[in-house]
Formats: structure tokens, C-alpha cells, sequence
């Protein structure tokens, strides 16, 4: 668990799905220099918490900051 490699892999495919359907999504974000799993990560994490020990959240969120 402690590369995150399913949480990277999530972002990319995500990034790769909005990509495809809402370019104009990521081109704003560039633009911004801005990258997606900036928000996406953190979506997962709120998705997946119940799944997460509290210690591995805890982690996660401070690699992140």
C-alpha cells in the first residue's frame, strides 16, 4: 500500500476517460497547470474510505498536501 499504485491507476484512467469525453475539462486545467487527480484522488478516497484502515487515509491525505 505504500506506493498508492491502484490510486494512480484510478487517476490515469479517469484522466483518461475525461479526456475523451470532456476535453475542453483537462485543457482548462493545463491551462491552469493544474492536473485532475488533484481532484480525483481525493473523490477516490472519499469513495473507497469505508474499504481504508483510518492510518492508511491519514497517509494518503498527508502525501497529498
Amino acid at each position: 500500500m505504500g506506493d498508492f499504485r491502484l490510486a494512480k491507476t484510478l487517476d490515469k484512467e479517469f484522466e483518461m476517460t475525461v479526456s475523451s469525453i470532456l476535453p475542453e475539462v483537462l485543457t482548462v486545467l493545463n491551462r491552469f497547470e493544474m492536473e485532475l487527480s488533484y481532484f480525483s484522488t481525493f473523490w477516490f478516497i472519499t469513495m473507497f474510505t469505508f474499504d481504508l484502515n483510518p492510518q492508511a487515509v491519514k497517509q494518503f491525505s498527508i502525501m497529498h498536501e
